[in-house]
């Protein structure tokens, strides 16, 4: 581990993690209020929303996996080291993280009395993230020398949030409505070190400069006078840890025994990415118990196949979430348990899903900092899954090479053609079950 990983390390808090840790701060704050389950619980409100993606982890970690233990915990120092004051910025700015998708952040800023105000704080966070992240252009490791970039999308409108699943189960909060999709859309408008944001948001906004424009979308630059950060509350210490299964039990079980650095891992992971029809976010009222109708069903068709639901996701890519089979903990036959998973999701009803399922080895592991966090997975296998996930038309489950071949021949696959798939040099070859 070098000097500067260690600096890194030493910087980052290490008190015991709270389940407030696990939810975005209005959630942990409203739940730390009351009683009784939260299902149920709503909230509807007027926000700017970032999307920033980060690029360079995923090769870092494949190449860090070769090394065994010492490059697992590299890897976990260098990640949680850059989230870590990542987190403390966007928190400082009145941003509040809604959720961690392995390599990217979706990032709130709800408005106060003043619009204007929380979209150039979110202006001056992006930027300030933009600049710290110039650190890390040259980062040595004992697998070579890697590069972190980052690039940004901002949007303006309203989102749902709520808690969904089952108390004894599994819970997870969502964030969602059209303004997470449009966040993302001008992310996509973005090359690495750049702000995009809808152009609807300069009459908001005020003396930003606009380095760009183009499709609805523009650059923006850092205000010309700077932004102060408003600074935050923090999680209160004697808020009690895990009682609520926003965590996998083993993970609950780690944490509280004060034991997170056994949580970060390289293993052999099943990774099923599901993309769903949800329900109109902004205009249906019943959407957060539409949503919580369907999660649920789902929570008990993963728990009958020792499956994990790890993310809901709304906002990049449309409504989706991401289950897990192997971790955090692993079963015998954890390729087949997800095949026959798939298959009773896609009988569940509720609409047509489209799923990608690949197997690989994979860092999992906490990401994030004491304050707010995610078990998450990262490796070029979760990109795939992704990736064929969005190559499966409605109604199918589309399946990776090595998910195929670890499976055996207990199911009747259909083989597709090769193609070319984003992170990919050649063709990549796929099944439809």
């Amino acid at each position: 581990m070098t000097s500067q990983h260690k600096r890194a390390a030493a910087r980052q808090e290490e008190p015991p993690s709270s389940w407030a840790s696990f939810v975005p701060d209005h959630v942990a704050d409203h739940l730390g209020r009351r009683s009784g389950s939260p299902l149920g619980w709503e909230r509807r409100f007027e926000a700017a929303v970032l999307f920033v993606d980060i690029s360079g982890f995923t090769p870092m970690s494949e190449q860090l996996g070769q090394h065994g233990r010492v490059g697992t915990e590299e890897l976990s120092v260098i990640l949680n080291g850059y989230f870590g004051p990542m987190v403390g910025l966007v928190r400082s700015f009145g941003g509040d993280i809604a959720g961690f998708g392995g390599d990217s952040m979706t990032v709130l800023f709800p408005y106060g009395r003043t619009k204007e105000a929380v979209l150039r704080r979110a202006i001056q966070c992006t930027h300030d993230m933009l600049d710290a992240t110039g650190a890390y252009r040259a980062l040595s490791t004992h697998a070579g020398v890697f590069s972190l970039s980052i690039k940004a999308g901002l949007a303006s409108g309203p989102v749902l949030s709520t808690v969904v699943g089952d108390t004894h189960l599994r819970l997870d909060t969502v964030a969602a409505g059209r303004v997470l999709d449009n966040a993302a859309e001008a992310e996509h408008h973005a090359s690495p070190g750049e702000l995009w944001a809808e152009d609807g948001l300069m009459t908001a906004v005020g003396p930003v400069p606009v380095l760009e424009s183009r499709g609805g979308f523009v650059s923006l630059g850092p205000p010309p006078r700077r932004i102060r950060r408003i600074g935050h509350t923090t999680a209160s210490p004697d808020r009690p840890l895990v009682p609520k299964p926003f965590v996998h039990p083993v993970i609950a079980e780690l944490l509280q025994g004060g034991r997170s650095e056994f949580l970060a891992e390289h293993r052999r992971v099943t990774i099923m990415f599901v993309s769903f029809d949800g329900p109109d976010y902004d205009n249906d009222p019943k959407a957060a118990a539409i949503l919580q109708e369907y999660l649920c069903s789902v929570i008990h068709v993963l728990e009958r196949y020792d499956g994990y639901l790890a993310q809901t996701d709304m906002g990049d890519k449309g409504s989706k979430f991401l289950a897990l089979f192997g971790a955090p903990v692993t079963h015998e036959g954890d390729e087949t348990r997800a095949l026959h998973c798939a298959l009773e999701l896609k009988a569940l009803g509720g609409g047509q899903i489209r799923c990608g399922i690949n197997s690989g080895f994979v860092f999992c592991g906490p990401l994030g900092s004491s304050t707010r966090q995610e078990y998450a997975v990262i490796g070029d296998s979760v990109n795939l899954a992704a990736r064929l996930m969005q190559l499966a038309g409605p109604g199918e489950i589309v399946v990776g090479p090595e998910t195929e071949k670890l499976s055996g021949s207990r199911f009747d696959l259909e083989p597709r053609d090769p193609v070319r798939v984003k992170g990919k040099a050649e063709p990549v070859a796929s099944s439809v079950l």
